[in-house]
């Protein structure tokens, strides 16, 4: 048993996507809180009825361009960046994305 237990409320966190993982450690898929929102029945469902097992990974040495266009083709809002050992590092969705491009900007002026 693991102690104490921490509970968060994805919204309140500010948080979309959780991973979600077995006994072993291994990750099963992602649990999407808009999902959450659309769908009445996973009100009160469990984690296994509400995850979302076909999800999108990338390494860190993956580029962003690639992580776009693959959110883009497979219509996913998230992909999830795995080390060498497939363990978890974060999560990349369409938000990040558009944050980098407006840190990048040049905006030189409105028209």
């Amino acid at each position: 048993m693991s102690s104490p237990v921490i509970s968060c409320q994805m919204e309140n966190a500010g948080i979309h996507y959780l991973a979600v993982f077995d006994r072993q450690a291994e990750l099963t898929g992602l649990v999407n809180r808009r999902e959450l929102l659309i769908n009445p029945r996973l009100a009160g469902a469990l984690v296994a009825e509400a995850i979302q097992s076909h999800f999108l990974g990338a390494t860190p040495d993956t580029l962003v361009i690639q992580i776009a266009s693959n959110l883009l083709e497979d219509q996913c809002r998230a992909v999830l960046v795995l080390d060498e050992d497939d363990q978890l590092s974060g999560i990349i969705t369409r938000t990040d994305l558009i944050r980098l491009l407006i840190s990048q900007a040049q905006v030189e002026g409105w028209v």
